[in-house]
């Protein structure tokens, strides 16, 4: 079987040869896909300035937690972002009503509050870790 090529989608190049123009095929995603999301080009640099110890205590609970070297600024981006929503919760009215259901059981069995309570109590962890 034979290709056939409609005039109209043929077009020559530099060198003369005859190229064929496609027509571009749409990227919507069909109904109930989820087109991927493209990854951005991480270019830019966020410099915060921590203590010695402090560096080295969060590479030391790193690697206790399992973390490789080579995922250590992917799981730092994480926490970033985890501690941005975690800091959106108290605002949420489901979210207070379920911390102060188990607040009570909370301090009786874990010896402290069930959540922090925002991004002041993140902050504060911030400067130096919880013991």
């Amino acid at each position: 079987m034979k290709k056939v090529l409609h005039k109209s989608g043929v077009t020559r190049g530099r060198a003369g040869k005859a190229t064929v123009a496609y027509r571009r095929q749409s990227t919507a995603a069909p109904v109930g896909v989820v087109a991927p999301v493209p990854k951005e080009t991480l270019s830019d640099i966020m410099g915060i300035r921590v203590a010695p110890t402090f560096k080295s205590w969060i590479f030391e609970e790193m690697d206790k937690m399992g973390v490789p070297e080579r995922a250590r600024a992917e799981f730092l981006r994480g926490c970033l972002v985890y501690a941005i929503k975690a800091s959106r919760r108290p605002s949420d009215p489901k979210w207070t009503a379920f911390v102060e259901a188990a607040e009570g059981a909370a301090v009786t069995n874990l010896g402290a509050k069930l959540a922090l309570e925002g991004p002041r109590d993140i902050a504060a962890l911030g400067f130096w870790p919880a013991a």
